[in-house]
């Protein structure tokens, strides 16, 4: 029914008035900010009744910038936040030490076996399709956090690097 820029519309003109309530209470308590006013005063030549009316459209703008300015501030902050949690979650993956997405400790990892060696044997022996099956779905290593046993993922190559060197 209704199109989303008039919804914008409403919203610009419901925030617009909100400012025109601020700056008639400014002006009924007899508070002017400064700068403000002499911007008026000079753009009006003078002129009082033009440097209020201007006076008036400049407190707005500068209500609406500070506005923006704060919202960009608070992006800013939180682009900052997510810079400084990605480098210490780097930092400690360099460690070793990874944080758990269920109980966000920061742990090194307990590192087991997919499969069972007494699972693999007797189905090897006595069942040979199925132990070649098992042993290709459950071979390698998965990773859990020591606390609450949840898979973590690891950087498998980063880990075969360390032993290798480590040898």
């Amino acid at each position: 029914m209704f199109l989303k820029s008039d919804v914008e519309k409403a919203k610009e003109r419901k925030l617009e008035e909100y400012f025109f309530n601020i700056v008639a209470q400014e002006l009924k308590n007899g508070m002017k900010h400064d700068a403000t006013w002499l911007k008026a005063i000079a753009s009006s030549n003078g002129n009082s009744e033009k440097a209020e009316s201007h006076y008036i459209e400049y407190r707005i703008q500068s209500l609406k910038d500070e506005i923006i300015l704060n919202q960009e501030e608070k992006v800013n902050e939180k682009k900052l936040d997510t810079l400084a949690k990605q480098r210490h979650e780097q930092k400690l993956k360099e460690k070793g030490i990874y944080i758990c997405s269920n109980c966000h400790a920061e742990v090194k990892p307990k590192k087991t076996a997919k499969g069972c060696i007494l699972i693999l044997i007797p189905l090897l022996f006595i069942y040979i399709v199925p132990g070649i099956i098992y042993a290709l779905f459950y071979s390698g290593y998965i990773y859990k956090c020591p606390k609450c046993k949840t898979k973590i993922k690891v950087d498998e190559t980063k880990e075969t690097y360390k032993s290798f060197h480590l040898q």
